[in-house]
């Protein structure tokens, strides 16, 4: 005969401290740097110039190729995107925590697609 025991959690048990999602380093809460081809973890209060490699521009998806806007000239558009997130960055600096800004579309460019779209029809 089986008997099942069910464990009940702790409420301490997924704490700040505890969660799996943050990860200690010298009791330190360590941070995921946000700056795009970066994604590594690092300790706020050590944040040294020239550690983060990173994309400045943005990503560029054309016909099927994918690259980075920042960096045409050093690295050459790839067709797979594992191969893509692969690609070095070209700028370094500190890492940061803020959300990077998606710049707006611009107008002209959306009056040609729907040009584009419009000649479809």
């Amino acid at each position: 005969m089986q008997t099942s025991v069910k464990v009940q959690p702790h409420h301490d048990q997924f704490s700040e401290e505890n969660h799996p999602k943050n990860e200690h380093k010298n009791n330190h809460l360590m941070a995921t740097c946000t700056r795009q081809g970066c994604g590594k973890k690092f300790d706020p209060t050590q944040n040294l110039q020239a550690e983060c490699v990173f994309h400045p521009g943005q990503p560029v998806f054309h016909e099927g190729l994918k690259s980075w806007s920042c960096c045409k000239e050093k690295n050459k558009p790839v067709m797979e995107f594992d191969q893509f997130m692969k690609i070095e960055g070209c700028a370094t600096g500190v890492h940061s925590l803020e959300k990077p800004v998606t710049p707006a579309r611009e107008p002209e460019a959306e009056n040609r697609h729907q040009a584009w779209m419009r000649m479809g029809q």
